[in-house]
């Protein structure tokens, strides 16, 4: 554990130093894959986030009346992009 007032680290998007103490901007940051950001940048990137949210749900959701059957065992292979025929079993 830090000791109180100790650096934590700056903040990725606005350089702010980020310290242990009781400032709000402080107490909510967060560090996500070991790059700190201070509680002020999470705050106002909360309606660009939740606009991002439902854009990549919207994209992801494809309704059950746009879905093809596969009738013929044929898949596309992610990584390659290729057409791959399953067994039948």
């Amino acid at each position: 554990m830090k000791t109180i007032g100790s650096l934590l680290g700056k903040c990725c998007l606005c350089n702010f130093k980020i310290h242990n103490n009781d400032g709000w901007i402080n107490q909510h940051s967060v560090s996500i894959e070991s790059k700190w950001i201070c509680g002020e940048c999470l705050a106002n990137l909360e309606p660009a986030t939740k606009e991002a949210g439902k854009r990549y749900r919207q994209e992801i959701y494809t309704p059950k009346k746009h879905k093809v059957k596969n009738t013929y065992n044929v898949t596309v292979d992610p990584i390659t992009g290729k057409l791959k025929r399953e067994s039948f079993k």
